[in-house]
Parts: structure tokens; C-alpha cells; sequence
């Protein structure tokens, strides 16, 4: 009897299970046909969704199906939530709920992983720069108090209890998001917005990607973050590509600077936040430019063109600083580049909020800069009269090095007179290949190699060698000085040696004339002279000749002059020539038809 028992039970159980292996294979092939409705199970789902959470739910209509990984999936259509004591709903169109089928057996009715369709998301930042996450068509208050439950739930490990205790994976599909920055006065609409997030035990995770503005240029964002409880630490960055500033200038009166960037923009903000307020605690940029315009009107034309350049920087919101790591600028004919730290921005760059001052400290450098392209690269308002000399005398060649360190003030204020004050600016430069007319209407000095040296107050400049025609310049001095006044000076002064009918067809040239007025015709000179000639002239626009003082003093050796008195020749002459503006002086010894002179 026993073992009949016992038999009648065992075949009993094995029908049981293959009654249910068929139901559930039946199920299972049911399922992966695609969604089948079961709003039978609607209130089930609903009462799953509020257990513990003080929220009155109800769905609208019901699916099932199988997800990628045989993953159990309900389909939720029109899902409200409400707090129990009333107030506001929250209305979803779709939410997709996925479960394991091993959890199921464990007995947790809770799903893994949660996808959101096109919710319409709001996230607002007030005027202090912390950020609010809004969900739906919810009043501000209540939309905060969702987005700060629903933040604060998802941020927080999964527990193995409750509605959210075992989800693993959260997706929103296709979103659109408004972003309200009242600290700016704009709002920015995206759409298209996609976003991720795993949880784990001691982390959450996610990426995102949406694009931002309309037109034929819309800004395309993508970025990750991470979230530490344990370390009170979240990390978010934010990538972009081609992203052109300028586009967006005219959104708000307060982004209207941007205009000055007509360039496109790539790269990454890496921004670390504080978990409870969203205010900044520290951000990294990692930025480059792409071909485009620099925008001031600074620039000659209200306008500097580059091929590009990198922006390398740290935010230090306890000192109220940013480390510049490097900024430099491709000009196509050579490069810039600035590092160093911007003081005074405060201890929360997010609020947006225009800084009173800021003080910069700045080490700068050069390679390659042509010296024809100083007349864009120079802006016109700084010290406008040395500029306007050294763009219309100096010309060729190349700045091969610059370095120089700038130590400057800035006053933001509206009413402020002077916005920039210069403390410190100097440095030096090495240069090569360069021409200078230094004195017109005299042919200039080409070919010249040297160095300089500047401040504030003045640049000197020193070449080592150069030519003018066959007469070599040994060197050349250039001081240029008085450049934080209204009266800005030049000295210039000239080494040269050469043959005696160049050099004497030099001193000759107008407006100096003084071969002729010693009575030495260069056509019919030999020998060789060793010249210095000294200019001095005030920085003007407008310069007249009346306004140069110059001079010259040369030394005439081997001088042989055919037919110099009455028909004689003069030879093994050693002349030292002394020659102002107001008169020409000679002496020396010589034989005249082999008679010395002196």
C-alpha cells in the first residue's frame, strides 16, 4: 500500500512538473511573439510600485514580454503616481519593468532594471548655481520634491528590500529636457535625451548623450558620471564635439560674450560635485579649437583668425581660482601660449555670478610668429604708438622664441574707468630674418638676427648681424621707451661696415647728404668705412623730419678718391668723419699725388 502510495505520488509530481514545463514552454513561446496584454495584472504591478513608498499608484493598461536575455518584461502604459495624502500626480506614458526570474523564485516581486520613455524631464538651477531635477508637467515645489525622492532613491545602493531594493540597471529613452538656469536668465531645450545607470553596492554609474538647440547646428552632448556614497563624492563629465560658442550668444544678455568665440569647440568638462546641493567643489577642462575667429574689438577688423589651439585648466573653488595649465593658439604661422592662475572668481563658479575683479598671473610664450603678421596679432589700443612704428618698419623674418611673464588687474565693474592695469609685463624674444627700415627714406637693414628685451615702459631690441646691400651691419640697437605715457620715444642707433662707395652712398642718401658736404663722391671712392648712425624721434602717427635728430660718425680706411683736387688722386687716406644735422666734420691724414695731408 505504501509503495503503491508512493508510486501514485511520484507519477502525480512528474505530471505536475510537465504540465507546468509545458505551460511555461507555451508561456515562454507566447512571450517571444512579442507584447502580450494583461491588464489583469495591472493592479498587481501598481501595488508593487507603492509598497512602502507612501505613493498611491494606478496603470492604465498592461504587457508582457520576454526581454533580451530571457529577462521578464512588463510594459506599463499611462502609470500615475500620487502621494497617499494628495497633492500633485506624476504622470508617465511608458515604463518598462524588467524582472529575473531568479529573484521571482527567491520571492521578490521587484524588478532589476526600470526603462522610462520619453519622460519629459526639467532640471532647474537657481541663482546661488545648485541644481533641481523636475519630472513631468508637475508645479515647481512638487516637481523638486519628486526629482529629489527619485534622485536620492536611485543614488543609494541597491538594499535587496523595498521597490527599488533589488534594481540593478535604470534607462531613459528619449526624453526631453528643459533646463532652466536662472542664474543666466535662459533655458535650453534638448531633445533626444538618453541617459543610463548601474547601480552597485558601493557605486552608481551612468553615461548619457542628448542634443541641445535647433537648427542646422544643434550641440551634441555626451558625458558620464560616478557616484561614491561612501566617499560623499560624484564626478561628472561632459563631452562635446565642434560646439561653436558663438551660436549661442544671442540666447541671454548674460551669454553674450560668447560671441567672441566664432570657433569650434571640443573636448571635456570633468566636474566634481557635492551629492547633497549639486553646488561645484572642483571642475578640469580639457578643451581644443578648431579653425575660426576671435572675436574683440581689440583686433584689427574686430577680428583675430587661428587654426586652432587647446584650453587646459583647473578650477580651485577654494582659493577662488583657476590653474591655467595651458591655453595656446595656432596662428597658423606660429603659435602662443599663457599658463598660469586667475584669482578672484569666488568660491562657487556655478552661481554665475560676474566676478568684481580678477587678477591675473600669467607666464606667456611664442614660437614662429611672423613678424608680417604683428599687425593682427598686435591689438591696436596697446601701446598703439610703438605698435604703429614696429608693424610700419619692421617687416619679414620670424619671432622664433618669446617668453614673458604678465602680472595684470581687471576691473569687471560697469562703471569701472580703467578696466586693465598692467603690473608687471616683461620678457625677451629672439628673432631672425627680419628687415627694418629704420630711418626712412633710408634703404632698410635686412637679414637681421638679434634679440629683445621689454617691460611695461619700454622694448629694446639688439641684432647681432644684418646686412643693407653689400654693407654689413655689425650691429643695431633699437630702444623704443616711455610706452606707459602719451609721450613715446625712439633710439635707433647703426654699426656698419663696408665697402667705401656703399657706405659713402649710404651717408649720402637724403635726407643725410653728408658725403657731398665733406666733398667725398661715392662713385669714385675706394676703401672701406666703418659707420654708426644715431636716430632719435618721438613715437608719432605723422612723423616729420623736423622731428628726428640724427647723426653719424664713421672711420675711412684705405680711402683712394680718383681726381680729387684738381685733378690729383688722393690715396692711403685715414679719415674720421664726425657728422651732425647742422654740420659735417673730417680729419685725418692722406696723400694727395703721393704728397701726405693732413
Amino acid at each position: 500500500m505504501t509503495r503503491r502510495t508512493v508510486s501514485i505520488f511520484v507519477r502525480s509530481l512528474a505530471g505536475l512538473v510537465a504540465g507546468l514545463a509545458v505551460l511555461a514552454g507555451f508561456g515562454l513561446w507566447l512571450l517571444s511573439r512579442g507584447p502580450v496584454s494583461l491588464d489583469a495584472i495591472a493592479p498587481l504591478v501598481a501595488d508593487m510600485l507603492s509598497r512602502g513608498n507612501g505613493l498611491a499608484v494606478t496603470i492604465d493598461h498592461t504587457l508582457l514580454t520576454l526581454a533580451p536575455g530571457g529577462r521578464l518584461e512588463i510594459l506599463a502604459r499611462g502609470v500615475h503616481f500620487r502621494r497617499e495624502g494628495g497633492g500633485a500626480t506624476l504622470n508617465l506614458a511608458d515604463l518598462g519593468l524588467e524582472f529575473r526570474f531568479r529573484t521571482l523564485l527567491e520571492g521578490a516581486i521587484a524588478p532589476t532594471r526600470i526603462i522610462v520613455t520619453r519622460p519629459e524631464l526639467r532640471l532647474e538651477r537657481d541663482a546661488n548655481g545648485s541644481f533641481h531635477l523636475g519630472v513631468g508637467d508637475l508645479a515647481s515645489g512638487a516637481s523638486e520634491d519628486w526629482g529629489a525622492k527619485l534622485v536620492g532613491d536611485l543614488m543609494r545602493p541597491p538594499a535587496g528590500r523595498g521597490t527599488l531594493g533589488f534594481l540593478t540597471e535604470l534607462e531613459v529613452r528619449n526624453a526631453s529636457l528643459v533646463v532652466d538656469d536662472r542664474s543666466l536668465g535662459v533655458e535650453w531645450h534638448a531633445q533626444d535625451a538618453n541617459a543610463s545607470l548601474i547601480r552597485a553596492k558601493d557605486r552608481t554609474r551612468g553615461d548619457f548623450r542628448l542634443t541641445v538647440g535647433q537648427g542646422p547646428a544643434p550641440a551634441a552632448l555626451s558625458g558620464d558620471f560616478t557616484f561614491r556614497p561612501s566617499y560623499d563624492w560624484l564626478v561628472v563629465r561632459v563631452g562635446f564635439n565642434g560646439l561653436t560658442p558663438a551660436r549661442w550668444s544671442a540666447a541671454a544678455p548674460s551669454l553674450a560674450d560668447l560671441a567672441a568665440l566664432d570657433l569650434p569647440v571640443s573636448g571635456d568638462v570633468v566636474a566634481e560635485l557635492d551629492p547633497a546641493k549639486l553646488t561645484l567643489r572642483d571642475a578640469i577642462w580639457d578643451l581644443r579649437f578648431g579653425r575660426g575667429e576671435l572675436r574683440n574689438a581689440l583686433f584689427p577688423g574686430g577680428a583675430l583668425s587661428i587654426a586652432g589651439g587647446t584650453f587646459k585648466a583647473g578650477y580651485d573653488p577654494v582659493k577662488g581660482r583657476i590653474n591655467l595649465g595651458e591655453l595656446s593658439v595656432d596662428f597658423g604661422s606660429g603659435t602662443a601660449s599663457a599658463s598660469g592662475t586667475v584669482n578672484g572668481l569666488g568660491a562657487d563658479l556655478l552661481a554665475g555670478k560676474k566676478p568684481p575683479s580678477l587678477d591675473l598671473s600669467l607666464a606667456l610664450g611664442a614660437q614662429g610668429i611672423t613678424l608680417n603678421d604683428l599687425s593682427r596679432l598686435w591689438p591696436a589700443r596697446v601701446a598703439a604708438d610703438a605698435r604703429d612704428w614696429v608693424t610700419q618698419h619692421v617687416r619679414d623674418g620670424t619671432v622664433d622664441t618669446l617668453k614673458a611673464q604678465l602680472d595684470m588687474d581687471m576691473n569687471l565693474a560697469s562703471a569701472a574707468a580703467s578696466r586693465a592695469k598692467v603690473e608687471k609685463f616683461d620678457g625677451t624674444m629672439k628673432y631672425s630674418g627680419v628687415a627694418v627700415e629704420y630711418f626712412r627714406p633710408l634703404p632698410p637693414v635686412t637679414k637681421i638676427d638679434g634679440t629683445a628685451q621689454f617691460d611695461r615702459t619700454a622694448i629694446e631690441f639688439k641684432a647681432d648681424s644684418g646686412t643693407a646691400g653689400n654693407i654689413r651691419v655689425s650691429s643695431a640697437a633699437a630702444r623704443l621707451y616711455q610706452l606707459d605715457t602719451h609721450d613715446q620715444k625712439a633710439k635707433v642707433q647703426v654699426a656698419l661696415q663696408g665697402p667705401a662707395p656703399d657706405a659713402l652712398a649710404l651717408l649720402d642718401h637724403p635726407p643725410l647728404g653728408y658725403a657731398k658736404d665733406v666733398g667725398l663722391d661715392p662713385k669714385r671712392a675706394q676703401g672701406n668705412v666703418a659707420a654708426r648712425l644715431d636716430f632719435a624721434f618721438p613715437l608719432l602717427r605723422d612723423l616729420k623730419l623736423k622731428d628726428v635728430d640724427y647723426g653719424a660718425e664713421a672711420r675711412l680706411t684705405g680711402l683712394a678718391l680718383n681726381d680729387a683736387v684738381f685733378r690729383r688722386d688722393l690715396t692711403d687716406g685715414d679719415l674720421n668723419l664726425k657728422l651732425t644735422r647742422a654740420a659735417a666734420q673730417a680729419d685725418g691724414t692722406a696723400k694727395l699725388a703721393g704728397v701726405p695731408v693732413t
